[in-house]
């Protein structure tokens, strides 16, 4: 495991994309999106666009994205990257030039 993220608040994001995915739409209200929301924190010029983990401390979901954070790029990345991994559409609410964001399933 990487050093830079061993915390006692972050677990490790080790099982596939599908699965984590899964995982989130079946603990927002049974399954249904619609409505829902969650809090992402967002790591920027990463290699590749994934979900690192959860953090605790802040009750987050921790992404790296592919993108940098410059016009916008960031957020077009990460609503692109949910939008596809959970098949349901996504718009940021709040956050757009910060790294915590929220996002809502429409």
């Amino acid at each position: 495991m990487n050093p830079k993220r061993n915390s006692s608040a972050v677990k490790s994001a080790s099982t596939p994309r599908e699965t984590i995915a899964e995982t989130i739409a079946k603990s927002l209200t049974g399954g249904s999106l619609t409505g829902q929301s969650l809090c992402v924190l967002v790591k920027s010029r990463a290699r590749e666009t994934e979900i690192l983990g959860w953090d605790a401390s802040r009750n987050a979901l921790r992404v790296a994205v592919a993108a940098k954070p410059e016009h916008n790029e960031a957020n077009k990345e990460l609503i692109r990257f949910f939008t596809n991994t959970l098949k349901k559409p996504v718009v940021l609410v709040s956050g757009a030039a910060s790294k915590m964001k929220l996002l809502k399933f429409v």
